[in-house]
């Protein structure tokens, strides 16, 4: 069963590529944290690209392309080159899935030493001011708003889900005990943040400035070259709220290393420096226990993912607190990054 799977795979990748006028001549498959085969590296006679799977999400894909090309345009260098099919579309359809190809970026995996985090603050700084630029004279949404109203729901699923959580066996039952009541005096203080006067209008005046992000800046999709940094995986670039990317990138990047943070953050401001309120708004999308709403669910649904992500808020929990309190001085002026 597992060779044949294997065939169908490798003819699926070889048709794909035909589509594109390549030869492939072998590919490697890529995991992701939770799930396999999320990519391909495809070595083929005119050189080495990343094969994209992305089923039914055509109309997404298809958004995304537009927004890198549009960054690609503005000459920001931290993107793959995304190919046409010899058709000329940036996605193509084989047995009722899409795939899209890229140039491959040969590199190595982002590390663990300051100037990397703060050259990562940098790339991510340059997208958002680049962006922003490009949509200048535009409107949007509040997209900070709209990711809170996610947490918001997510939160009220959690408290549905507490009382059968706490009665689990095991360790996943003892941390609930212990860590419910922290765990919603985080989501309160973040919401009380939020709804501060400062930070309102920060809202109102975000649908005024939209800007493109990359959507899920993680260690897998940055590689870091001689030359520069690259966020690859660009399938979910949209509109979207910075502060929600930049929170997301402290959270999926640095370990909660406050050293790390720091120096992400000190990249950062070289290219968007924040004022007050944008600092405040940041800290308060850091502390959402966004985490603990997802592992909660996954588990009271039985999901396969639960365990692992839960193991990830476990181990990380005493890491992120201190983080957490770290950021909360960084906002409110009393250090600088």
């Amino acid at each position: 069963m597992m060779v044949a799977s294997r065939r169908r795979l490798s003819l699926a990748l070889n048709q794909v590529s035909r589509l594109y006028g390549i030869r492939l001549n072998r590919h490697y498959s890529y995991n992701s944290y939770y799930r396999a085969n999320v990519a391909f590296r495809a070595e083929t006679d005119q050189g080495v690209y990343l094969i994209k799977p992305v089923p039914n999400e055509y109309l997404r894909v298809l958004r995304a392309h537009r927004w890198v090309r549009m960054l690609e345009s503005a000459g920001y260098p931290h993107i793959p080159h995304w190919l046409r099919s010899l058709k000329g579309k940036p996605i193509v359809r084989l047995n009722r899935r899409y795939y899209y190809m890229t140039s491959w970026i040969e590199g190595k995996e982002l590390g663990a030493a300051e100037p990397e985090l703060e050259e990562l603050g940098r790339v991510l700084g340059r997208l958002h001011q680049t962006s922003k630029q490009l949509l200048e004279g535009t409107c949007g949404a509040s997209y900070t708003g709209l990711f809170w109203n996610k947490q918001v729901l997510l939160k009220k699923q959690f408290t549905l889900h507490l009382p059968r959580l706490m009665r689990h066996k095991g360790r996943i039952g003892r941390w609930f005990r212990r860590e419910r009541g922290r765990c919603v005096l985080l989501a309160a203080e973040a919401a009380r943040t939020l709804r501060s006067a400062g930070v309102q209008a920060l809202l109102r005046s975000e649908k005024l400035r939209p800007a493109i992000i990359h959507g899920d800046v993680t260690r897998p999709n940055i590689v870091c070259t001689d030359e520069r940094i690259y966020l690859i995986d660009w399938d979910r670039a949209r509109r979207g709220s910075v502060y929600m990317e930049l929170a997301k990138l402290l959270t999926n990047t640095t370990h909660f290393s406050i050293p790390l943070m720091a120096a992400a953050l000190r990249g950062y401001e070289e290219q968007c420096p924040l004022t007050r309120e944008e600092r405040l708004l940041v800290s308060a999308l850091f502390r959402m226990p966004s985490e603990v709403w997802y592992a909660a669910r996954d588990i009271a649904a039985g999901k396969s993912t639960a365990p692992a992500l839960f193991d990830t808020v476990e181990k990380t929990w005493s890491s992120r607190l201190a983080a957490i309190a770290w950021l909360d001085r960084w906002a409110a002026g009393g250090l600088t990054s």
